[in-house]
């Protein structure tokens, strides 16, 4: 973040942060939003602060950005019979409400994922057929997922499906690069500058192993042993 900072400030750019999956998360010397101009999260159930259905929210001190966003959500509109070019993306009551009670537990939820993720790490240490998820020190990782990558992109499938059959929900996220994606570019010019083969790379390799604050100590372990199993056979 510091990094692309200074370059948008360089360049005069503003920094929209990405913040889908970290919230509570920070930096070493950071927290969100504070390198940036706007933070965007989401509230979808999965999340780490989630509501009972969907949402999301966006954080900002630029009171330009704060005039546009507040026009953009509520059918471009900032008085009543006056509108622009706008959405329908206003936050219903309800999930307000729920996500308001779940605010006093999220970093209760947090530090339990942290937890997990100590002992995902600590029990897999060992693995030969692929790499595990990486802390920077001093960083807060909240671990939305626990994600690992299988050395040998060709065999990620066949690790999902031996988990899955074995009991243990592991799932692929976000399994083809997007621009490999099906239709891709919709309709519009692009061009790729540089490489993008991690990108590539963690689309083909990357598998989610169980990961929320309510798993067991014995269910964390369970998958533990089952991706043991995989790599023994595997490596």
């Amino acid at each position: 973040m510091a990094a692309i900072r200074k370059i948008a400030d360089k360049h005069k750019l503003k920094v929209i942060e990405d913040n889908a999956q970290a919230i509570d998360a920070r930096g070493d010397t950071f927290k969100q939003g504070e390198l940036s101009d706007a933070v965007a999260t989401s509230f979808i159930i999965q999340k780490n602060l989630g509501c009972f259905g969907d949402g999301g929210a966006l954080f900002t001190n630029d009171d330009g950005i704060n005039e546009k966003v507040r026009k953009l959500r509520s059918h471009g509109s900032s008085k009543r019979d006056h509108h622009s070019y706008g959405f329908n993306s206003r936050l219903d009551d309800l999930q307000a409400g729920i996500l308001s009670a779940k605010l006093k537990h999220f970093v209760e939820w947090s530090d339990r994922r942290i937890t997990l993720a100590k002992r995902y790490t600590e029990g897999l240490k060992g693995v030969k057929s692929m790499t595990l998820p990486y802390v920077k020190p001093g960083y807060r990782h909240v671990f939305h997922l626990y994600v690992v990558e299988t050395k040998d992109a060709s065999r990620r499938n066949d690790m999902v499906k031996f988990l899955v059959d074995n009991g243990v929900d592991a799932k692929t996220h976000y399994s083809i690069a997007i621009h490999k994606q099906e239709g891709f570019p919709w309709g519009k010019e692009y061009s790729i500058a540089g490489s993008v083969a991690n990108a590539e790379k963690n689309a083909a390799s990357c598998v989610s192993l169980p990961m929320f604050p309510e798993l067991t100590e014995k269910e964390v372990d369970y998958s533990i042993e089952k991706v043991l199993e995989w790599d023994k056979k595997n490596s």
